[in-house]
């Protein structure tokens, strides 16, 4: 990332700035899997490969409703894992400055902690799915108001947008 952000042209204190998060994130992981001890499970029973496609079979058969959270489940992961591309387009490709890149994270920052509190009613109100559905429809919202963008504006309408579905969809899993 750190190279990509380099290509760009964004600043060293960039670059710096990310190569810290990504430092503190691999001594996070490090920290919980050497001093957090796991608790005991009962022995369960073994899974073998050849069973496997019947149990996806069944789980697929099963119920409606589990395949349609599914697949909002697989699409919305799959757009989350584009959102730091988000960020790199809109730099790159419409030519928004390299401050728009600490910005978009503040915006992304507010965007989930005002989702995490509104889909929290809403979930009590309507239940997991509906909102599901609905951050799913935000998170495919959200590339094209960035492909729709033309400055600031809509740039970060569209971060937002990509942070509402964001937290909706942790929320609901």
């Amino acid at each position: 990332m750190t190279f990509i952000l380099a290509r760009f042209g964004a600043p060293m204190n960039y670059r710096l700035l990310f190569l810290i998060g990504a430092v503190g994130g691999l001594c996070a992981t490090l920290c919980l899997t050497i001093f957090v001890k796991e608790v005991p499970r009962p022995p369960a029973e073994k899974i073998r490969f050849s069973s496997l496609p019947a149990q996806v079979k069944q789980i697929l058969t099963a119920g409606g409703s589990y395949r349609r959270f599914l697949f909002i489940r697989a699409a919305s992961e799959a757009a989350l894992m584009a959102s730091p591309f988000f960020v790199i387009y809109l730099s790159a490709q419409k030519g928004i400055g390299p401050a728009f890149i600490g910005f978009s994270a503040t915006v992304l920052l507010l965007a989930q902690a005002v989702g995490a509190k509104l889909w929290g009613f809403a979930v009590d109100r309507i239940g997991t799915f509906r909102v599901s559905c609905c951050c799913a429809a935000l998170l495919a919202l959200a590339p094209l108001t960035a492909l729709l963008a033309k400055g600031e504006v809509l740039a970060c309408l569209s971060i937002a947008f990509m942070g509402l579905g964001m937290s909706g969809i942790y929320l609901c899993s």
